[in-house]
């Protein structure tokens, strides 16, 4: 629901603004990025908004909204059928047009996200999102506040060794971060 959405927004919002500023200094300029649905990309969205030369892919409507007006950056906007629970676009049209692009970093949101079974997708649609992602780009980043480290979900997106970085906050279980530097993942926490 949207209630669901504005309070996952608000809740953690010290944390994701963090986990946005950390994943904005990888960007440099000359990139091709992409920007998954999920209210930790959306606020890698309003940290780009200053900055220039970057291609900016998304299928999630708020962050095309927050990067609308943005002169120094190319937005460009994924297709797909709407689905307002995650207030983003998915489905065949989606991924074909992922797949047509090479992009440096993908810069994923996940429900869940656990050392044994992965990084967890609400749905199938959002899955096959993050499958044509994992192929298309050269660093895949996963950005994710603590709420996610541990929790599990319905669908597997992917294995947490196909990432090359999480960026998760502080308060994120350390067992658990522990467990997934030791399967060789970079972890940042900030």
């Amino acid at each position: 629901s949207l209630a669901a959405v504005g309070a996952r927004e608000q809740r953690n919002e010290v944390e994701k603004n963090s986990i946005a500023g950390y994943c904005a200094g990888l960007i440099k300029e000359g990139n091709a990025i992409y920007l998954d649905a999920g209210s930790t990309t959306k606020a890698i969205a309003e940290s780009i908004l200053g900055r220039c030369n970057i291609a900016v892919l998304t299928h999630s409507l708020p962050i095309v909204n927050v990067l609308a007006n943005a002169r120094g950056l190319q937005l460009i906007s994924v297709p797909g059928i709407y689905r307002s629970d995650q207030k983003a676009f998915f489905g065949e049209l989606t991924v074909r047009t992922i797949r047509e692009f090479r992009l440096d970093i993908a810069f994923l949101g996940a429900c869940a996200v656990d050392e044994r079974l992965g990084v967890m997708s609400s749905d199938f649609y959002d899955q096959g999102v993050k499958k044509a992602l994992m192929e298309m780009a050269r660093t895949k980043v996963l950005a994710v506040d603590h709420t996610k480290i541990g929790a599990s979900s319905f669908v597997k997106a992917c294995d947490v060794r196909e990432l090359d970085m999480i960026v998760t906050d502080k308060l994120a279980n350390p067992e658990i971060i522990d467990h997934m530097r030791r399967m060789g993942v970079k972890i940042v926490q900030v």
